[in-house]
């Protein structure tokens, strides 16, 4: 998410389980054709399912919800069709992977249910992904997403998903990766912004039309970028926006704030076909001069939350990157006989102009590794790609002196990338890019303590890459192996790595 693995507060008090509960985000990271909507997922009386719809069968793909509030919840069932109490799926809950706590046959034939503890007995929200298995998972399905409190179903007050089109007067460069049609992505980490290059954000607007005349007695704003509270201080954010119907107008003060706000309209708008925001008034950014605005949603005289679904821009490619769009890669190297693990990294480039890095990152206060995502934009620039987002470990941290956990906080990042096939780099460069995974799966403390030992570079299924007594010979090794699988490279000063396609591939195991 983040995807959609950004979890954000709303500022709001803590739901009662026994009430309605509000869901404000619901999305898919990618949905095949005949894919129930994710909120149908979340209704006892659906009687469809969810299954990726990308060009693979859907490895680092999945789905997120949101509660408006946190929510009190003891357990999380994730109804599906696998059986394999192993199968390398995840559920994170509030941004952390959570532990399978058991799952059991459901009622319905050729059905399984996999139960989740609930850490702490507090959601806001849940990221589901699939993760990769050699094979993929051609034929997989999601049919139901149940939260439980005090042994009870919860009660959820589910948004509702209105067709609609967004216009904006103004899009910052590249448009794909600003566009307004982000308002209602449901990731936080995706924003309308104005282009700052030539207008400093007062009266620049954006223009919702609905399939459908609405009544609106409200709208949720997430103020700014809410990507991370750096990129949200940076960059400009709305002090005042006035908000019309072509017929009436209201203007309201927005908060300077991370996280959701609810702003009532003193006149609820009747019958609306369409809805202008306009803003009157900004925050400057301490460093960009863009004005953003991550989210929005409206709420109804139902006071159900509405969310428009505007189709969005789709990046330009390129011949090079075609083949790779909506796929997942895996790295090709697992792990090495100095430094015993799983050092796999998985990279996903989306048609839709975004992208998602898992992988390992060190952590020195703990000295080990933890996992990192990486996870933003993606852009062409002439025969290489510019990404960038945010940095951030997928997984919480204990200090042993005071025993807090924490998680560490997200970083800004953009970097090119040079997207090549293991031939078509030059002998210098393919013996710089087996130094740089030498590095990612060792240290140098980790082969100086060898002393002459054989070393080993291992690959999927624990198949051996390289064997050598010393770096160079091992290196040596390794280069000749990878002309062999000739696989995809990519090369940055942020990535480099060597892949192949997930679902060919498989996962990296624990070795050594």
């Amino acid at each position: 998410m983040r995807i959609l693995t950004a979890v954000l507060a709303l500022g709001f008090s803590t739901a009662s389980a026994w009430a309605a509960i509000s869901v404000i985000a619901v999305a898919a990271t990618s949905s095949s054709a005949p894919s129930a909507p994710v909120n149908c997922l979340l209704d006892p009386g659906c009687k469809g399912a969810w299954s990726p719809g990308s060009a693979d069968s859907g490895a680092n793909e999945g789905v997120y919800v949101q509660f408006e509030t946190a929510t009190e919840v003891e357990s999380v069932e994730l109804t599906t069709n696998v059986k394999n109490a192993d199968a390398p799926f995840t559920l994170s809950i509030n941004g952390t992977v959570a532990k399978l706590a058991s799952t059991k046959p459901a009622p319905e034939p050729g059905r399984y249910i996999a139960r989740y503890a609930v850490p702490g007995n507090r959601v806001k929200s849940i990221f589901f992904r699939l993760g990769v298995q050699k094979g993929g998972w051609r034929g997989f399905q999601l049919y139901a997403i149940r939260f439980y409190s005090q042994s009870k179903v919860l009660d959820l007050a589910l948004p509702v998903l209105v067709p609609a089109s967004v216009t904006a007067t103004s899009v910052l460069e590249p448009q794909v990766a600003y566009q307004p049609a982000n308002l209602f992505d449901s990731r936080y980490d995706f924003a309308w912004s104005i282009n700052g290059q030539t207008s400093k954000g007062k009266g620049e607007s954006v223009e919702i039309k609905f399939s459908r005349p609405q009544n609106l007695s409200a709208m949720m704003l997430w103020n700014g970028y809410q990507r991370s509270e750096v990129h949200f201080k940076a960059n400009g954010r709305v002090a005042k926006v006035a908000v019309s119907d072509g017929t009436s107008s209201s203007s309201f003060p927005v908060a300077d704030k991370m996280g959701g706000q609810r702003i009532q309209f003193a006149n609820p708008f009747k019958n609306v076909s369409s809805l202008k925001l306009t803003i009157e008034e900004v925050v400057r950014g301490a460093k960009y001069p863009d004005v953003l605005i991550s989210e929005l949603r409206f709420i109804d005289d139902q006071n159900r939350v509405l969310i428009p679904q505007a189709q969005g821009m789709i990046p330009a490619s390129s011949p090079l990157l075609e083949p790779l769009l909506d796929k997942s890669l895996s790295s090709v190297v697992c792990s090495s006989s100095v430094a015993p693990g799983n050092f796999q990294r998985n990279l996903r480039l989306r048609r839709d102009g975004s992208f998602v890095i898992y992988g390992k990152a060190h952590d020195e206060e703990e000295n080990k590794k933890t996992d990192q995502v990486m996870e933003g934009n993606w852009e062409v620039r002439g025969a290489e790609i510019r990404i960038f987002g945010k940095r951030y470990a997928d997984t919480v941290t204990r200090n042993e002196y005071s025993q807090k956990t924490a998680k560490a906080p997200p970083s800004i990042f953009q970097s090119d990338l040079k997207v090549a096939k293991f031939s078509d780099l030059t002998s210098a460069q393919q013996q710089q890019l087996a130094e740089l995974i030498w590095t990612r799966i060792s240290s140098k403390a980790d082969w100086q303590e060898v002393n002459g030992a054989q070393m080993e570079i291992q690959g999927v299924d624990h198949r051996t890459l390289a064997r050598g007594a010393d770096e160079k010979i091992l290196l040596g090794d390794l280069v000749k192996t990878l002309r062999s699988i000739n696989p995809w490279t990519v090369s940055s000063p942020l990535v480099a790595d060597a892949f192949l396609f997930s679902d060919d591939l498989g996962a990296c195991a624990a070795t050594f």
